[in-house]
């Protein structure tokens, strides 16, 4: 389980009513009880049973399963008739496929267009020092992670993440002026990357619009007909990206709505859920305000 300190004010009378509502799963616990369940004192908050922590690379490779992962760094898509060759460094041509799916986060924004993406960059970082028994959360994050705490994270507006020593600094002051009052020892590793969110911070699934999109929709923007041909696929490019900081929590249901789509099954998405999230909603909302 996690827990979800609470502060104090609003904040704290908002996840009680949390608690209230959900189900089993979600427990309040008053000061006591939460430093009975973490060995802690952060106060009282909300225990989130399911939830916990895990090693992203082993979870990847248990997704998986036997497919064949290649670690490439992709540089160009071309569209090649109903598919995409890509390009690796130095125009290298690394394969033709029928579809290709940009899952990438902001490193794919570039590949195609109208495909926006915010670029937040952070690090986390393991250090030494004694950790609570449970992950903790309060805006940061503090978690045991073999024998040692793991602190997290930094958020800064850039593409790239900042320097290790730049984000020791953030970390400590993070984690001292939290309400777990930690008091980390030496930093021994951190790992940093890049969270990729659209403009309205919801995540990007489905197909990308095909050029020529605004010119066939225009019309049907400002009250017309909708186009009466089948929309291309431009070589069937789909986007699965936006996740912000939450990838591991909702891109799981959203790869199995594009691979139901894929295959013609149905999708674990109603029709709503599918089309808030669809990578053309930016092109059909400027073609609404003209």
């Amino acid at each position: 389980g996690v827990l979800r300190l609470a502060g104090e004010g609003a904040g704290l009378d908002r996840l009680e009513r949390l608690a209230d509502l959900l189900d089993e799963g979600f427990l309040w616990c008053d000061a006591e009880a939460a430093r009975g369940r973490t060995g802690a004192d952060g106060g009282p908050g909300l225990w989130m049973a399911r939830a916990g922590a895990f090693d992203p690379a082993a979870l990847v490779a248990d997704l998986a399963g036997g497919l064949e992962i290649r670690d490439e760094r992709v540089e160009r898509l071309e569209l090649i008739g109903e598919g995409a060759a890509i390009y690796g460094v130095g125009g290298r041509l690394l394969g033709a496929f029928e579809t290709v799916i940009l899952a990438g986060g902001h490193a794919g924004a570039p590949l195609v267009s109208g495909l926006s993406l915010e670029a937040t960059a952070g690090r986390v970082g393991v250090f030494d020092g004694e950790a609570p028994r449970a992950p903790v959360a309060w805006g940061g994050y503090a978690a045991p992670w073999r024998s040692r705490v793991l602190i997290g994270a930094t958020h800064v507006k850039q593409d790239a993440p900042e320097a290790e020593a730049e984000a020791e600094k953030a970390l400590r002051a993070l984690a001292e002026a939290g309400p777990l009052a930690l008091d980390p020892g030496a930093m021994i590793g951190s790992w940093g990357g890049v969270r990729a969110a659209a403009k309205d911070r919801l995540p990007v699934a489905g197909l990308l619009p095909a050029s020529g999109f605004e010119d066939r929709w225009r019309a049907a923007a400002r009250g017309g007909a909708a186009p009466a041909a089948p929309e291309p696929a431009d070589g069937a490019l789909l986007a699965l990206t936006g996740f912000g900081a939450r990838g591991f929590a909702h891109a799981p249901l959203l790869a199995e709505a594009l691979a139901s789509a894929l295959s013609n099954e149905p999708a674990p998405l109603q029709r709503g859920g599918l089309e808030a999230l669809h990578p053309a909603r930016f092109s059909w909302r400027a073609l609404k305000k003209g």
